[in-house]
């Protein structure tokens, strides 16, 4: 839990120097999301309760107007409501009114529309599970280490069941589905296996081919009713997920590979700065590199010109670059917090000794500054052959020890240095970037 005097002591720790001083409160870790993971629940839970709401209604709706105009009685009305509203096509009871054709085209249209949200809810989760791209990488990257050719068959199914879990489940929910309606039709209908099968597959499939008998109780309308009303979607869903395995294809990272490596246009870059991608100064930076190549592996140029506008609107001071604190919006939780700001603290450190050591003649200002609560660190210098080589010798004495060590001009002088204060702090285990 976090205390107004832990915030008193991180900035009192950071001097005032870091961005972590703007900071004016910490959040439980669970909060650590867009908007909170609350708010996020509550949207899909509020969005699917909407459309069961719906689908509800439809249902009551259709068993309704089927089972008073066309005096069919509820367990009747509901089964024709099932069969007319997803396009079963039954048979039976018929429509002899005119009245009922104009109602059940409209009906149709809803139902259909349902199986689509359906079908959209399924997609909507596959992308949610895969939200945390990191960990989807590694999931990816094991799976084609695990599946590869030479892998045993065991190694490679467990691999393949468990990375493609979320398709399988729609498929094996399913299964129990169909397998469900075949023994009820068998015990109910007394049918054989082969017209049971075909009765539960035709029906969930919106084919129709094998009804159950006009004369049935009706209680089996109903419940032939419910299963078709809850088959149908979930069959649509498990079909997708069937063609989503079926289809499922390596990247040719060999094919990647030659296109990033081809020759660079002059129109490529024009390109570029034609989307504000390139700022047109002759010369292209690593970033402006990253971002040609996605380009050329097929990302829509609007979409990386977005992400650039994005990096402005969450860059509050104009400074080019992002603070924790500016990316995270202020959502980190106290331990994230303590983390973040040793590595802050010690990523300023450095960045003061790398802006102090452009050149050798440098070093002693930088020592002078490492002299207060470092220990003493003194430089020697050879002027003689040593000299003309380009070396530096420089002695670290930290506290009862010393080091020395060889540094070769122009070096970058920030790695022969090292904040003790952080190190002693536990900064080991804090996040560096």
């Amino acid at each position: 839990m976090c205390t107004e005097t832990m915030r008193n002591e991180k900035s009192s720790r950071s001097g005032g120097e870091s961005r972590l001083a703007s900071f004016r409160g910490c959040v439980p870790r669970r909060m650590n999301c867009k908007n909170g993971c609350g708010a996020g629940i509550k949207k899909f839970c509020n969005k699917g309760t909407f459309y069961l709401f719906l689908w509800i209604l439809w249902l009551i709706g259709g068993t309704l107007y089927y089972s008073y105009v066309n005096d069919l009685g509820i367990a009747t009305g509901f089964y024709q409501a099932i069969n007319i509203g997803y396009s079963i096509g039954y048979g039976y009871p018929r429509e002899p009114m005119e009245q009922n054709w104009w109602f059940s085209s409209f009906y149709v249209v809803i139902g259909a529309s349902f199986v689509g949200v359906a079908l959209c809810f399924f997609a909507d989760k596959i992308v949610e599970d895969s939200q945390d791209w990191f960990m989807h990488m590694i999931e990816k990257q094991q799976y084609e280490i695990d599946t590869a050719p030479g892998k045993p068959l065991r190694v490679r199914a467990k691999a393949f069941i468990k990375f493609n879990w979320a398709l399988i489940r729609s498929i094996l929910l399913w299964c129990v589905w169909i397998a469900i309606m075949i023994i009820y039709s068998m015990l109910s209908v007394k049918w054989p296996f082969s017209a049971a099968q075909y009765f539960a597959i035709s029906t969930c499939s919106t084919g129709g081919h094998m009804p159950i008998p006009d004369d049935s109780p009706l209680w089996l309308f109903g419940v032939t009713g419910f299963f078709a009303a809850i088959g149908v979607p979930l069959m649509g869903v498990a079909m997708g997920s069937l063609g989503a395995l079926l289809m499922e294809r390596r990247d040719d990272m060999d094919d990647m590979k030659k296109i990033i490596e081809a020759e660079v246009s002059a129109e490529e870059i024009l390109d570029l700065q034609r989307f504000g991608l390139e700022d047109g100064d002759g010369e292209i930076d690593k970033a402006e590199f990253v971002i040609l190549c996605m380009v050329r592996l097929g990302t829509d140029p609007r979409l990386v010109q977005f992400i650039s506008e994005q990096f402005q609107k969450l860059d509050d001071d104009g400074s080019n670059t992002l603070s924790i604190l500016e990316i995270t919006k202020g959502r980190v939780s106290c331990e994230d917090l303590r983390k973040l700001g040793q590595s802050e603290e010690y990523r300023n450190s450095r960045r003061n000794l790398v802006r102090n050591s452009n050149s050798a003649v440098s070093l002693p200002s930088i020592t002078e500054e490492k002299k207060h609560g470092h220990g003493i660190v003194h430089e020697e210098a050879d002027k003689d052959a040593e000299n003309q080589k380009g070396e530096i010798t420089q002695a670290h004495h930290n506290g009862t020890t010393g080091t020395e060590r060889m540094v070769p001009l122009g070096e970058n002088t920030a790695d022969t240095f090292e904040d003790n204060d952080i190190q002693s702090d536990g900064s080991a285990d804090g996040i560096f970037f």
